[in-house]
């Protein structure tokens, strides 16, 4: 099995559109990039409950990683159902969106793995849990990771402006 899917055809969701056109998240998209965002991108991700032997051992999400997908970007990420440290978390560091070692910036994005814990301050750590439709923002410059879901399959909607 797949560790992760990707639904990309969502349009037609009268409650994804109903997100998509929330002036707050365009708001926020647009004070966090300092201009109108012209591109989104929209998804619906599910990360599957894997055992050890069945996950794929240097799939990216569940090491930490930075994306690049363009100059300045946003995501907001929203989770479809309660989301735990057993269900697929997402964890960030915080500040390692402008803080990065020269180090870490010429490794590509997708191979920092667990080298970002001995250099970042695991105060710095932020494990992302929360209800059915609790929702956050990152800079996906940022480091990240998601915890291999153990319990529950996770599945999430995110929307990235560029």
């Amino acid at each position: 099995m797949p560790a992760r899917a990707i639904c990309t055809d969502i349009m037609g969701s009268a409650e994804i559109m109903s997100i998509l056109t929330d002036r707050n998240i365009h708001e926020t998209a647009a004070r966090y990039l300092g201009y109108r965002p012209k591109l989104c991108e929209v998804y619906l991700e599910v990360l599957f409950r894997a055992t050890a032997s069945e996950a794929e051992p240097g799939y990216q999400p569940f090491r930490y990683h930075y994306d690049i997908p363009g100059f300045g970007f946003i995501a907001f990420f929203f989770y479809l159902h309660a989301v735990d440290e057993h269900c697929g978390a997402h964890v960030m560091i915080r500040q390692s969106h402008t803080r990065k070692p020269l180090r870490l910036l010429l490794r590509s994005g997708q191979s920092a793995g667990e080298l970002v814990n001995a250099y970042y301050d695991q105060t710095l750590e932020l494990t992302v849990t929360g209800p059915k439709g609790h929702g956050f923002a990152e800079d996906l410059y940022s480091f990240h990771k998601v915890l291999r879901p153990v319990r529950n399959d996770r599945l999430s909607l995110q929307i990235r402006f560029y």
